[in-house]
């Protein structure tokens, strides 16, 4: 439930610490009957300012990973876990390197036959898209075509193909925002990262048609929209603004814009952990005082039953014992001491949560955007 917090977690998971042995995750099996295919693309809305810098000509640039159900020749390799243009710049998580670490996807495979629903994807405030890359090859081994997006400037860091690197700054996060104008800024933010999400259908079309790998893969007459905190804030309200979308799941995040006093348009699932008792040092972080955060947590609580009470089809499920980062999914699976993980994703046994969470999302996908 906690949007503000998240930022100081990712913080640590990508914090640099002294090179030392890696060690690969366990990645869970995919479950789906086919194997899974990662590429990144990048794209311009040469319609929209970027509103997160001070130069005027700047127009809002974003990154995109695919996960596409794939078909895979003997012998291929799996991905790296990040992109070499990402792990040059951002090589650890946790304190430990991964640019050694493989990914369950496969790269440079095509696209298996047929034609596939499509889900977009984003990740929550501050955090990079690749730490869901558990999550995200599960629902692609399952039959979707999953587009994640790298916001710029809220991620930590986004790194393009061509060599540009974009680092997070004050303008598109939370730092330095005083609790009482918290809200506004979450809206704002909501509000830009629906509108890339938006823009991503857009550009979808344009790929179904001319995509060298996607082209006449993309079933989209069939699209679904998720995303963690922020990014599940951003998707609800994406599938309220934009007929194309059938269904929306938002993992863990408080609820902004106008869905939440117009109800949703379409099938939302909110998924939920327990309600969070932060630390004292987490306030001092977060810059809120106890009383602040009882007040902000009560706010996303009564966000959700509102949202509910005014759409059509709506509920929320709880994951027991779970924190806000149980629902980054590879964090479940790190090699970070077990204390350490389970302070940032609660007492959840990792195979377990995982599987909760990607059959919740799966099933939901499947019965109101696969099987409509």
């Amino acid at each position: 439930m906690r949007l503000k917090q998240s930022l100081l977690i990712v913080v640590a998971l990508v914090a640099c610490a002294p090179p030392e042995a890696q060690v690969q995750p366990a990645w869970p099996k995919l479950s789906g009957p086919f194997e899974v295919g990662r590429l990144e693309i990048d794209m311009t809305d040469v319609s929209r300012d970027e509103t997160f810098t001070d130069d005027p000509t700047d127009r809002r640039r974003l990154l995109v990973s695919v996960y596409y159900p794939a078909t895979v020749p003997t012998g291929a390799r799996h991905a790296p876990y990040g992109t070499p243009e990402l792990t040059g710049v951002a090589p650890f998580f946790g304190g430990r390197r991964r640019d050694a670490w493989l990914s369950p996807s496969y790269t440079n495979v095509p696209v298996a036959d047929g034609q596939f629903p499509v889900l977009l994807f984003s990740p929550s405030l501050g955090s990079l898209t690749v730490f869901y890359e558990s999550l995200l090859s599960e629902l692609a081994s399952r039959g979707f075509v999953v587009a994640a997006l790298w916001h710029p400037y809220s991620a930590q860091v986004v790194a393009f193909s061509d060599g540009t690197v974009v680092w997070g700054n004050a303008a598109g996060g939370m730092s330095g925002v005083p609790a009482e104008e918290q809200e506004a800024r979450h809206t704002e933010l909501c509000l830009v990262w629906a509108a890339d999400q938006r823009f991503l259908l857009d550009r979808l079309a344009v790929w179904n048609e001319r995509h060298t790998q996607l082209r006449g893969r993309l079933d989209l007459e069939r699209i679904g929209v998720f995303g963690h905190s922020l990014g599940g804030a951003a998707a609800a309200q994406a599938a309220h603004d934009d007929e194309r979308i059938d269904a929306a799941i938002n993992m863990d995040g408080a609820m902004f814009g106008s869905v939440t006093s117009e109800g949703a348009r379409v099938p939302l699932l909110l998924l939920v952990g327990e309600r969070p008792v932060m630390t004292d040092a987490e306030l001092q972080q977060a810059g809120m005082s106890r009383e602040q955060a009882d007040a902000w947590i009560g706010a996303i609580e009564k966000g959700y039953a509102a949202t509910i009470a005014r759409s059509r089809d709506a509920r929320s499920q709880k994951l027991e014992r779970a924190r806000h980062n149980a629902f980054m999914t590879d964090v479940l699976f790190s090699d970070l001491p077990a204390e350490q993980r389970r302070a940032q994703t609660g007492d959840v046994d990792p195979t377990t949560a995982f599987g909760q969470i990607s059959a919740w999302v799966g099933d939901f996908m499947a019965a109101h955007v696969a099987q409509r």
